[in-house]
């Protein structure tokens, strides 16, 4: 009798009985069998452990799938709602600030996506967080900020966020006057 080991539990019990006309003799015998026991206890072992492989995977599979699918829908739906057919005055900002609270004694000279990117520009965006938010591109981005600077007789950035603001001079640092 030899026992099957996995780890430091005996599974299962191997009993053999000792065959009448054997030449081995009964301590080889004995030996050769507890061999047999704790060679077999590995393999079941072994199996066991990829039989529960084999179970985490699936759940980790499936568990990875309905990730991507819930990740896709909320991808699909950001895209849908800022590429399909919505009011400018519903956009939100990323600090869920309505964009249409924001406003300037200057929005009546820009476009209404002049104003959408100024108004993201005075929160702080960059061009790729502006363009990320209106689902447009970066140089899209560039071309409303350089008409709404021309407009607004700004130079750089900051002077263009002050003037929209109504925080610098409206007669132009740059000498030049301009009109509303």
């Amino acid at each position: 009798m030899a026992p099957i080991l996995i780890g430091p539990d005996t599974v299962a019990l191997l009993y053999l009985t000792w065959p009448s006309r054997s030449m081995v003799p009964p301590d080889e015998h004995r030996e050769r069998v507890q061999r047999f026991a704790s060679g077999f206890g590995l393999i079941l072992e072994r199996e066991l452990l990829y039989d529960r492989f084999r179970s985490q995977r699936k759940t980790m599979r499936a568990t990875m799938g309905a990730m991507e699918r819930i990740m896709s829908s909320l991808d699909t739906g950001v895209d849908l709602v800022r590429l399909a057919g919505r009011s400018h005055a519903d956009t939100v900002s990323a600090i869920d600030l309505p964009l249409n609270e924001l406003s300037s004694s200057w929005d009546k000279s820009l476009t209404k996506r002049e104003r959408d990117v100024m108004r993201l520009l005075v929160l702080g965006h960059d061009n790729p967080a502006i363009a990320a938010q209106l689902a447009v591109t970066p140089s899209t981005v560039k071309t409303h900020v350089r008409h709404a600077m021309r407009k607004l007789g700004a130079v750089n950035r900051t002077e263009l966020i002050a003037r929209y603001q109504g925080v610098a001079d409206t007669s132009g640092s740059s000498g030049r006057r301009v009109q509303r």
